[in-house]
């Protein structure tokens, strides 16, 4: 595809091939003669988007970076047009960084940059704010704070993403663009709950939301608002402490929460910050007015640095010149033995992960050379050069570990990969009438009615045989990520997202009658988007999980909460009862599966994945024995639950694995792919063919009951039924 820029109408060529991801509204894709640039390229482009971008691209905030050869903000830098229209922005390309959660979280930080000592923290503040304050100070407002929009290098440096999505201000006419999306534990007291594409956002809310990022980096991870509840019912969301003003350090209040006793004290924090937090969640919270602005945080954190002083037993240990001793040292001891922040010694040695992470190979670290930095500008480190022979070392380095992992792919799991494609005359029908991308497909129990739910805010149900549409159910602008039929087939219930599929801040649950398309039950409850429904099979359950990071279990006759079960890290992305309704299992971004006990509510095991990649869908198969996940890496895998061996592994797809399906026989699987095709593997026989007809991404498969034929939905707004007596197996 080629495309032009706005500036001077030059052709650049996006290529497939350097895709380098996707989301909810556009694919991110690298260039090749453009190596400092990425582009971003939307499914489609409203008006009011293009505007908005046209405003963005002609009013730029001052990158407090940008004399330095930095962009702290990745600011749309050229618009892309295909004839006259546009479709896209070239933006600067992120390179050796990582989101800010892997800094502040203890373990992540460990692993990937173990000499990120506390005051590198306390300058990632202190850049962090600064990219705020260039923002603001051009009215601009980033709304949706959260850590996976921001990214740090291990110098520091600071990075704000997704820009776009960000609240813009036309200074010609006065036009606010709204930011749609945001997510409760970033959101101040005075929006929980509010649906942000209704709401003007303030300078005040970001405030909030650079407040909790803040804390989040001095208190190892801790959220300001998180701690041990004290009370006898299910511990509040943080949505709800938030909105109660239940900071768990406050001074001035008790607050029924303690703090957790893996959270370091509130007192190692330098008493200046401690009372900006103090100010931002106490008084702050009855008048946002009184939070501390950018500025205020950039010119305290860096007095607060200047404070800290080096401990005497490890000079990675900074702590403030308030505390008497190191609080490192003692946290050491807390910790058994772990280090917050490992000497360089320590890590030389690989002593500082984990024993079942620990390299075979030890690697030298240099330390970082300290410099000294400007009072209000953002800082950049430079290390000592490397040895005459060191790359020569880290060519051997990564040759062995490549060694490792192929050995593991080829010799540690059963493989499947593809054997012959179809042809495209597999398929029986093709049903149309989505207006927007369908999210998710479904069948009755008795073959009879499909459903499919779409972003455009309705579920059409479908004759299975004919293909004609029987009815359409409007969700009232409400986005529709998953449905499911109940056992009896008389009712159909939806996940909803009240924004979009990858961002909001609130979603439900909505039950339907099939019949008559009457709404009977809104289940309430979930803090973010519901990604994904489903049926116990004796009915009386639905199962509901969320970018909450919740599974959520629902009376389906009174629509009250049974129990909310937590674990999960991140977005809970798939769930999927057993046959005999005795497991539930749920797929999660945070790389794992978990799976429950229906009844209680127990976690029975945890499925870690070998790979670091998000899971997308989870299925058993109908004796309960295997169960199936979808990956972000293109590879689907099946699990066999008795044994707890290493899963088959299915490779073949050349883009992300969305849904995953069984025949009722438990014989066939099928995979949708972001590369638009299907997969089926025959489980019995290792082997493996392609479906293809769709022309984008494949989001959701789903077999007839009886196993004979094959329904798929994809992003090109169809529903396609395939024939297994033509598919050859």
């Amino acid at each position: 595809m080629q495309l032009q820029r706005q500036s001077d109408k030059s052709i650049i060529t996006i290529e497939p091939i350097l895709q380098i991801g996707a989301g909810g509204e556009a694919r991110i894709y690298g260039i090749r003669k453009e190596l400092s640039f990425v582009a971003k390229i939307y499914y489609e482009v409203s008006e009011e988007k293009s505007k908005k971008l046209a405003i963005m691209l002609n009013h730029a905030p001052k990158d407090p970076m940008a004399e330095s050869g930095h962009a702290s903000i990745a600011w749309p830098k050229d618009l892309l047009m295909n004839n006259g229209n546009i479709v896209g922005f070239l933006m600067p390309r992120i390179t050796g960084m990582r989101t800010i959660l892997d800094f502040y979280n203890p373990g992540a930080r460990r692993i990937n940059n173990p000499l990120f000592s506390y005051l590198y923290l306390h300058r990632t503040a202190r850049n962090l704010s600064s990219a705020f304050r260039a923002l603001h100070e051009s009215k601009y407002i980033i709304g949706d704070v959260n850590e996976s929009n921001i990214f740090v290098s291990e110098t520091s440096l600071v990075t704000l993403v997704d820009t776009d999505s960000f609240q813009v201000y036309d200074p010609d006419n006065g036009t606010i663009y709204r930011c749609p999306v945001g997510r409760p534990e970033f959101t101040p007291p005075e929006l929980q709950g509010e649906y942000f594409k209704d709401v003007d956002r303030t300078q005040e809310h970001d405030l909030f939301g650079l407040a909790v990022l803040i804390f989040l980096l001095l208190m190892e991870g801790t959220h300001p608002f998180s701690g041990v509840y004290q009370g006898k019912d299910d511990p509040p969301l943080y949505g709800e402490r938030i909105a109660s003003g239940h900071f768990t350090y406050s001074s001035n209040r008790r607050v029924p929460y303690r703090p957790a006793k893996s959270s370091p004290p509130f007192e190692i924090i330098d008493p200046k910050l401690r009372e900006l937090f103090i100010q931002c969640f106490e008084a702050g919270h009855k008048d946002p007015k009184m939070r501390p602005d950018a500025q205020t945080w950039q010119n305290v954190l860096w007095e607060a640095e200047k404070n800290l002083i080096t401990c005497t037993v490890n000079d990675q240990h900074r702590y403030g010149a308030h505390l008497k001793s190191c609080p490192w040292c003692k946290r050491m001891k807390e910790l058994n033995g772990r280090d917050p922040f490992p000497s360089v010694d320590i890590v030389n040695k690989g002593l500082h992960l984990p024993p079942e992470n620990k390299p075979n190979i030890t690697r030298r670290i240099q330390p970082r050379p300290s410099i000294k930095v400007p009072r209000v500008s953002p800082v950049i480190y430079t290390r000592k050069a490397s040895t005459k022979y060191n790359w020569q070392k880290d060519i051997r380095i990564w040759v062995a570990i490549t060694f490792v992992l192929t050995a593991f792919l080829v010799f540690g799991q059963n493989i499947i990969q593809i054997t012959n494609p179809l042809n495209k005359t597999s398929v029986l029908l093709t049903l149309t009438g989505h207006n927007d991308i369908i999210n998710s497909v479904t069948i009755s129990k008795n073959d009879e009615i499909i459903a499919s739910g779409s972003r455009d805010g309705t579920i059409k149900l479908w004759n299975a045989e004919t293909g004609d549409l029987i009815k359409t159910i409007s969700s009232k602008g409400a986005l529709i990520n998953s449905v499911a039929f109940s056992p009896d087939g008389n009712t159909i219930a939806g996940a909803i997202g009240k924004v979009g599929m990858y961002g909001g801040v609130s979603g439900e649950v909505l039950l339907w009658d099939v019949k008559t398309g009457k709404l009977l039950h809104v289940f309430s409850g979930h803090e973010s988007i519901v990604l994904s429904v489903a049926f116990s099979p004796d009915g009386k359950i639905l199962a509901s999980t969320s970018m909450d990071d919740t599974l959520r279990l629902w009376d389906t006759q009174t629509g009250e909460i049974i129990r909310i079960l937590k674990g999960h890290e991140k977005d809970v992305t798939s769930v999927a009862f057993s046959y005999n309704g005795e497991l539930i299992a749920t797929s999660s971004i945070d790389t794992t599966v978990r799976i429950w006990n229906a009844k209680t509510g127990a976690l029975i095991k945890v499925l870690l994945k070998r790979y670091e990649t998000p899971l997308t869908s989870v299925v058993f198969s109908p004796n309960n024995r295997i169960l199936v996940t979808g990956c972000f890496d293109k590879t689907a895998r099946v699990w066999d639950l008795t044994t707890g061996g290493l899963p088959n592994l299915m490779i073949g797809h050349k883009g992300p694995v969305n849904s995953v399906a069984i025949t009722s026989d438990g014989e066939i699987l099928a995979t949708g792919s972001s590369d638009n095709t299907i997969r089926l593997w025959d489980l019995r026989k290792n082997s493996s063919q392609i479906l293809e007809g769709h022309t984008e991404a494949v989001t959701s498969v789903v077999f007839f009951t009886d196993g004979k034929k094959l329904i798929s939905a994809s992003k090109d707004r169809t529903i396609k039924i395939w024939g297994k007596e033509l598919l050859g197996f």
